[in-house]
């Protein structure tokens, strides 16, 4: 960022209300990849802002912008997603996100919601759970849960009791004078007897099923191996699940699907993105002695933290024998490979690579689709130096190839609904209910 620049803005820094000085300072310094948080304010009379890592009303009631110091410990930051004040909702997505929370949608389809209007917004998921429990504090006004809760029982108290009066008169007549001396409810004590029945069942599933393949997940024998605190095999059934949460429904249409799909994969991008870029810009507190000071900003917060607990160990002195189980499943010194370098600042040599995020880089517009057009703009000009050496014949059928590519139509249809053999599905709706289930919902 040049000083022209900033002393040109500064010359043309007049502003009718302190909502557009502080949304044009954010925008200006947003351009040349630094963020802007307000530091000091007084209502109607002054703002002071710095870098999240002042201005002063005039007689005339003009908000002039006065610079003190323009200058930056830090360099721009490629990725301003890190940034917490960047990530601030409008006014107006802020009330769409009360409204639906109200409504009682869940955050991850507010996020959705809110991107529908914009591709590019910066918040994440975190920034609707901030801006969820602001609307509960504001909704309790200063009073616990608890005694808010009381409070609205209490209301509800005198209209709820005589509701149940009137309940036990009605089944007080239906008895005809013969009242019951014991009214019981249901314990489900069914189901407590059939629990012990199936111990002995139970005990015999776990020696067939999962004793065989003990060695695939006891950690006795999986601590042997670099699982980078990865204990579940179940990655692709949690991911199953997250995209089942947007999906809703088992019904939807070829296309719903998709956009639904890519919905998510877009939301679960972001949430990484930001969370990389905040990593990268941040130090944990609890890490910030001279021992971790290779690491900061070069290594994930996950890993800092279990390095962090290793240190502990040493500090408190509840070290063990060392099994060498640590540093051979997570790629992480150990407290014993700590206290062996007398408290010496660690190197980033220790670490695995998987933890390394000084040069992990992500991009909504990945590099992997600049592979692909290199690539094919490589295979058109290999393309066309052979074709100058090709006998006619073979340019032809080339050329034949190429316009039949072209010409092929994309076109898709609908699959065609076929009526199923058999009995019509509404038929089933005109009988009766014969089944003696008990419904779980009913008392």
């Amino acid at each position: 960022m040049t000083s022209s620049d900033e002393e040109l803005y500064l010359a043309n820094s007049n502003f009718v209300s302190y909502a557009e000085l502080l949304k044009s300072v954010r925008d200006f310094y947003f351009s040349k990849g630094y963020a802007i948080s307000i530091r000091d304010s007084s209502k109607d009379n002054f703002v002071k802002l710095q870098c999240d890592q002042g201005g002063r009303k005039g007689i005339d009631g003009v908000w002039v912008l006065n610079a003190k110091n323009l200058t930056h410990n830090h360099e721009p930051s490629a990725d301003m997603s890190g940034h917490p004040s960047f990530r601030r909702l409008s006014p107006t997505d802020v009330q769409s996100v009360k409204n639906m929370t109200l409504s009682g949608i869940a955050p991850r389809q507010i996020l959705s919601s809110l991107r529908q209007g914009n591709q590019n917004l910066p918040a994440n998921s975190r920034t609707i759970y901030n801006l969820e429990a602001k609307i509960c504090k504001e909704k309790l006004d200063n009073r616990s849960r608890v005694s808010a809760l009381f409070e609205e029982l209490q209301k509800e108290e005198k209209e709820d009791e005589a509701i149940y009066i009137w309940a036990l008169s009605v089944f007080k007549k239906t008895l005809e004078n013969r009242e019951p001396s014991v009214i019981m409810t249901n314990r489900e004590l069914a189901l407590m007897n059939a629990i012990k029945k199936a111990k002995k069942v139970a005990l015999e599933y776990i020696k067939k099923t999962w004793l065989p393949w003990k060695e695939m997940f006891v950690s006795a024998w999986t601590d042997n191996y670099m699982h980078l605190g990865n204990h579940a095999s179940s990655r692709a059934e949690g991911a199953h699940a997250k995209l089942k949460l947007y999906l809703q429904v088992s019904t939807g249409g070829f296309q719903g699907v998709k956009e639904k799909i890519c919905l998510a994969i877009t939301n679960e991008f972001n949430e990484i993105k930001v969370k990389l870029a905040y990593e990268k810009i941040h130090v944990l507190h609890i890490c910030d002695v001279p021992v971790f000071k290779e690491l900061l900003y070069n290594v994930s917060h996950f890993a800092l933290h279990e390095i962090h607990m290793q240190f502990e160990r040493i500090k408190n002195g509840t070290m063990t024998d060392c099994t060498g189980h640590f540093m051979a499943t997570m790629g992480l010194p150990c407290a014993h490979k700590i206290n062996h370098l007398y408290r010496k600042p660690l190197s980033l040599d220790l670490i695995h690579p998987h933890w390394k995020i000084d040069t992990l880089r992500l991009d909504s517009k990945d590099d992997s689709q600049n592979d692909v057009v290199n690539e094919f703009d490589g295979l058109l000009s290999e393309l066309s130096t052979k074709y100058q050496t090709w006998p006619l014949s073979k340019k032809e059928i080339a050329i034949s190839m190429i316009t039949k590519l072209l010409n092929e139509s994309d076109t898709f249809f609908e699959p065609m609904i076929l009526r199923p053999k058999g009995r019509p599905p509404k038929a089933n709706k005109k009988r009766g209910v014969n089944s003696t289930a008990r419904d779980p919902s009913r008392f």
